[in-house]
C-alpha cells in the first residue's frame, strides 16, 4: 500500500476521506494504515500495527457498564457460594441474551440486548472472583 501523491497535494476532502477510513479502521481494531488485524505480519509501519490491539473506546465503555453492573448485583445478591451457582446466575444471563439475538429482526440490537450482554460479562467476573479467587501464595489463577 503506498500514497500516489506527497500529503500537501491531497485535497481537504480527499484528507477528510482518509482520515475516516483510518478512524474507522482503528473502531474496528484493525492497523489504520493497511486494514488488516494486528496479528499479521505488521506493514510498513509496525508500530501502528501493534497499536491496533489497544483497547478501544467502545471497550472501555463496556468494561465501565460491567463495573457498574457489578456493583449493582453485590448490593442486591450475596457471594455465588458454589461453581454450581454461579453457572446457573451466568446461564439465566446467557439465555435472556439468547433470547434477544433469536428475536433479531435484521436491525442493530438494542440496549436490551447490550443490558444482557454486560450482565453476562458481569456475572463472569463475579464468578471468577467469588469461585475462583486469585492463589495468593502462587500468585498464579488456575
Amino acid at each position: 500500500m503506498g500514497y500516489p501523491l506527497d500529503l500537501d497535494e491531497y485535497d481537504e476532502q480527499r484528507l477528510a476521506g482518509e482520515l475516516e477510513l483510518r478512524q474507522g479502521r482503528r473502531s474496528q481494531g484493525l492497523c489504520d494504515y493497511c486494514g488488516r488485524e494486528p496479528d499479521t505480519n505488521p506493514c510498513k509501519f509496525p508500530e501502528r500495527h501493534r497499536g491496533a490491539l489497544a483497547i478501544r473506546e467502545q471497550d472501555m465503555a463496556a468494561l465501565a457498564e460491567v463495573g457498574e453492573e457489578l456493583k449493582r448485583a453485590r448490593a442486591k445478591f450475596p457471594a455465588m457460594h458454589s461453581g454450581h451457582e454461579g453457572w446457573a446466575a451466568i446461564k439465566e444471563e446467557l439465555d435472556e441474551l439468547w433470547d434477544h439475538i433469536r428475536s433479531w429482526k435484521g436491525e442493530a440490537y438494542g440496549a436490551e440486548a447490550r443490558k444482557e450482554a454486560i450482565q453476562v460479562a458481569a456475572m463472569g467476573v463475579r464468578f471468577a472472583s467469588d469461585i475462583c479467587p486469585i492463589d495468593q501464595d502462587n500468585d498464579e489463577q488456575s
